[in-house]
C-alpha cells in the first residue's frame, strides 16, 4: 500500500506479483468486492460490522474515490482497501480465480439512454468474467431503481445458469435496524416511493452438475 495515500487505499501497482489482492491486507480472509461504492456507505459498515473478512472497494470516479477514502481512513479498517480503477479490468486481469466471497453492484449508472446502454456495468461478458473470481457458492448481489436495466440484467442472468437466484436479497440481513437502505442512492429512493429491485444470486459449485441446488432465478 502508497502509505503517502492514506491507510486503505491502495492502486494497482501495489500488488505483489503472485499473491494478487491479498498482498494489499495485513492477514488473509474472505474477500469480497463492490463495484462502484460511491462515497463508502456499505463497503465501510460492512468492514465494520465484519472484521473477519476482507473488503475491497472499486469506484472509478475520483470524486467519490477521494470522498469514501477521507471517511474509511478516518476508521483507520485494516480490512478494506479502496481502488480507484476500472473494475473491469481488476476482474478479467488481476484476481484470482475464486478469490472472491461475495461481489456487490448496487445502483450502478442505467445507462438509460439507447446509445449508451453498451456501457452499463452488467453485461453477460462480466457475468462471465465474475464466474472465474467468485468461490463456489460465492455471491452475487445486485440492486437497481431502474426498471429496464433490471429486466435487462433478468435477461442477461439467466444466460449464465451458474448463478442461481436465492430466494431473497440476503444483504438485508446486514440492514441496521432502522436504517432505510445500504446505500446513499437507497435511503434517496426508498424517501420518494420508488420502486427498488433486488436479487442475490449464488455461483454454482465448480463440480456441481447442472439442475443441482436452487433452481435459476429469472
Amino acid at each position: 500500500m502508497t502509505c503517502s495515500q492514506g491507510f486503505c487505499e491502495a492502486r494497482l501497482n501495489d500488488l505483489s506479483a503472485g499473491q494478487g489482492v491479498d498482498s494489499l491486507f495485513p492477514i488473509r480472509r474472505p474477500l469480497e468486492l463492490e463495484i462502484g461504492c460511491g462515497k463508502g456507505r456499505f463497503i465501510i459498515r460492512s468492514a465494520v460490522a465484519y472484521p473477519d473478512r476482507n473488503f475491497l472497494a472499486v469506484e472509478v470516479a475520483r470524486r467519490f474515490h477521494n470522498i469514501a477514502l477521507r471517511r474509511a481512513n478516518s476508521r483507520q479498517l485494516a480490512n478494506l482497501r479502496l481502488l480507484c480503477t476500472d473494475a473491469k479490468f481488476l476482474i478479467r486481469h488481476v484476481l484470482a480465480d475464486a478469490s472472491l466471497r461475495a461481489v456487490h453492484i448496487l445502483f450502478p449508472d442505467p445507462w438509460p439512454k439507447t446509445r449508451h446502454k453498451k456501457r452499463r456495468m452488467l453485461q453477460p461478458d462480466l457475468l462471465h468474467a465474475l464466474l472465474r473470481v467468485l468461490e463456489d457458492d460465492g455471491c452475487l448481489h445486485i440492486a437497481t431503481d431502474h426498471q429496464e436495466y433490471w429486466e435487462a440484467i433478468l435477461v442477461a442472468v439467466a444466460g449464465v445458469p451458474e448463478l442461481v437466484r436465492m430466494s431473497r436479497f440476503t444483504l438485508d440481513d446486514r440492514l441496521p435496524v432502522g436504517e432505510l437502505g445500504h446505500t446513499n442512492y437507497e435511503v434517496k429512493y426508498r424517501r420518494t416511493g420508488r420502486v427498488i429491485n433486488q436479487g442475490t444470486w449464488r455461483r454454482r459449485g465448480r463440480k456441481e452438475k447442472p439442475g443441482e441446488g436452487d433452481s435459476p432465478g429469472r
